[in-house]
């Protein structure tokens, strides 16, 4: 054979290779059409894994924002599940498998196949069932979604991922009583206010970092129904709250947080730090002036980006 017949077979060859390579895969609409019809079934375990395995095979062949949107849509799918389309019996079947010291669901002890294949599934698709406030909850394990998913998604839902683990691993918050330490809660709420700052411009995740914000921000000020700000009996602010606000407010000073502090503190010198929650006007003018403080640091906080607003 010629060398140039050869030649001639050789790059022939290697043009219907590259054509396979590109024009035999799925387009970024074929993908996004695909995923949607999954996503459009009610949200059960298999159509759930179902989803979870395409997205891990193509959210990869998509750019940083197809890849952030399918990884997005599916943990709303995930959150559908958890919600509103869960079998409720289904779910409370795990209660009797859970270790009381570990808090976690012992998979040896499962006998039963579909109890047992239930549970699998569920853990594959990055949810994680605990045992919390006497019933058991499903959340989604943003540990294992970041594992699988954080190199090809955008930084910044990459990010409100590592948050979120705080958030499902260690509630704030349980049966109304703070659950962490006030040190904690500021670190929880910083993180936020860093979030914002190092992508102010990203839509996404706006309106659930917004929320997040605020609801830190609130449980700062005026602590939860079992875990008031003020002692019930004797009206006195809590001493270790101010501890930590004031040792907050010397290390982070450049904050928003910081400053929403400084304002708050300004008005409990008003009050001589002692409130009455039995007195309704009182009490009244306390929350009004934590709401006010809050606004006023959202809007600080926001206002470099009109999306937020």
């Amino acid at each position: 054979m010629k060398p140039q017949v050869k030649w001639t077979i050789a790059i022939t060859v290697l043009v219907l290779f590259m054509f396979c390579l590109t024009g035999c895969g799925k387009s970024a609409e074929e993908i996004n059409s695909e995923f949607s019809e999954i996503l459009s079934d009610k949200a059960t375990p298999k159509t759930m894994e179902k989803a979870e395995e395409y997205a891990e095979k193509y959210a990869k062949k998509l750019s940083t924002d197809g890849a952030t949107n399918m990884v997005a849509q599916l943990e709303d799918y995930l959150i559908q599940y958890i919600n509103t389309d869960r079998d409720d019996v289904q779910v409370q079947s795990l209660a009797a498998y859970f270790d009381k010291e570990s808090g976690e669901v012992d998979e040896d002890r499962i006998k039963d196949v579909d109890t047992k294949e239930y549970y699998e599934r569920l853990t594959k698709v990055h949810i994680h069932p605990v045992y919390f406030e006497d019933r058991v909850q499903l959340r989604i394990n943003y540990t294992t979604l970041n594992e699988t998913f954080g190199a090809v998604i955008d930084p910044a839902l990459s990010r409100l991922y590592e948050i979120k683990v705080w958030i499902t691993d260690n509630p704030a918050t349980k049966n109304a009583s703070l659950q962490i330490g006030y040190d904690q809660l500021l670190e929880r709420a910083l993180a936020v206010e860093e979030l914002i700052d190092e992508y102010p411009d990203y839509v996404l995740i706006a309106e659930e970092v917004e929320w997040l914000y605020s609801t830190y921000l609130d449980l700062i000020m005026m602590g939860t129904t079992n875990t008031p700000i003020f002692d019930y009996a004797t009206g006195a602010f809590n001493e270790q709250a101010e501890q930590a606000y004031r040792t907050f407010m010397k290390e982070n000073k450049a904050t928003t947080i910081a400053w929403a502090l400084n304002e708050y503190f300004k008005y409990l010198e008003s009050i001589d730090y002692t409130m009455n929650y039995k007195d309704s006007t009182t009490s009244k003018l306390f929350f009004d002036s934590c709401y006010g403080i809050r606004v006023a640091a959202e809007k600080r906080v926001f206002e470099q980006n009109e999306l937020y607003e």
